[in-house]
């Protein structure tokens, strides 16, 4: 990942990704990809919304 997005965006990316777990190989290249194109890391402030599946799943076949 260092050598397509650069080594400073690949550790920030780490650096970034260390809170929850063991990041995988593909979350730390598309994170290292955004900061190293002025995007910064990516955030998820809103939980997303799965009302619809629950709505869906819950109804009896």
């Amino acid at each position: 990942m260092s050598s397509s997005s650069g080594f400073d965006a690949t550790v920030r990316a780490m650096a970034a990704l260390s809170g929850g777990g063991v990041p995988s190989a593909a979350d730390v290249a598309l994170s290292a990809a955004c900061i190293a194109g002025g995007r910064g890391s990516i955030s998820y402030d809103d939980a997303p919304d799965l009302g619809i599946y629950d709505a869906a799943f819950a109804k009896e076949a």
